[in-house]
């Protein structure tokens, strides 16, 4: 099952870079095989909510903060550093965990974890809708801006 699933994951990564014109000598680069093989090992190796924590937290999250980092570089033209743009997103980084913290206080007295699972999974979903809008506007107004495989 797992070599199945490696195997269309493939194909479709492969699919994509065709369809969407991107440069597929990135495709066949170490560096993207090399992201690709500890994010599918940690995936593999941990457990599931482990693993959703470690792609979303960290590989998603990195990624998408390169990318507004170069965006806001181009933009300002000038470079945006990683600690600039660390303390700009102090606030809405303080309001999200005072809304993730929330969501746990008002469900702590409710004794099923199942529920209290999926309704901070829906909570995450409802928070991330705003940074969807954004992302996605930004992609839109720089076309050529680095995808995931380009930042080291």
């Amino acid at each position: 099952m797992i070599f199945g699933s490696a195997i269309l994951s493939g194909a479709a990564t492969f699919i994509y870079f065709v369809k969407t014109g991107q440069d597929t000598e990135n495709l066949f680069s170490f560096s993207f095989f090399g992201k690709l093989l500890i994010i599918v090992i940690l995936i593999i190796m941990l457990p599931l909510i482990l693993a959703f924590s470690f792609y979303f937290g960290l590989w998603h999250s990195l990624h998408s903060l390169e990318n507004i980092r170069i965006h806001l570089s181009r933009q300002n033209q000038t470079i945006v550093s990683w600690p600039a743009l660390l303390k700009k997103s102090i606030p809405l980084t303080l309001l999200a965990i005072l809304f993730i913290a929330a969501i746990i206080y008002f469900l702590r007295f409710n004794s099923n974890n199942s529920s209290m699972l999926l309704t901070f999974f829906i909570g995450i979903a409802i928070l991330t809708a705003p940074h969807l809008q954004v992302m996605g506007r930004m992609y839109r107004n720089n076309d050529s801006l680095m995808n995931w495989f380009d930042c080291d």
